[in-house]
């Protein structure tokens, strides 16, 4: 059950808008600084991103045609550690392969070539 907030809430303790609430609270309101509006996010906005930081670097270099073994060298971990953060990447994009999983990634706009 939603639950209506029995006071506005501030955005922003240096902003003078005062956001009030319908029955429900849906998504995330936060303030728009370049139109001086309100944005609204989706939850599905709000999600974590999907790829980890690490998982990032290592498909960013692999997209350069970069090997295993250089990948490895060049982020200071084993190789058998570059072959888990590939298989846990392909694992939640549910692929079979890593040229799949660029392809997959690209197009969810994680990645850029």
């Amino acid at each position: 059950m939603c639950r209506r907030p029995k006071f506005p809430v501030f955005l922003n303790h240096l902003s003078s808008r005062v956001i009030t609430y319908g029955d429900c609270i849906p998504s995330l309101v936060l303030e728009s600084p370049g139109q001086g509006g309100v944005a609204l996010l989706s939850n599905e906005q709000k999600a974590k991103p999907l790829l980890t930081n690490r998982e990032r670097e290592v498909f960013e270099l692999l997209v350069l045609d970069k090997t295993t073994r250089e990948i490895a060298q060049q982020l200071f971990i084993s190789e058998k550690t570059v072959r888990n953060h590939i298989s846990n990447v392909m694992q939640k994009l549910n692929v079979k392969g890593r040229s799949q999983a660029v392809v997959e990634l690209v197009r969810l706009g994680e990645l850029k070539i």
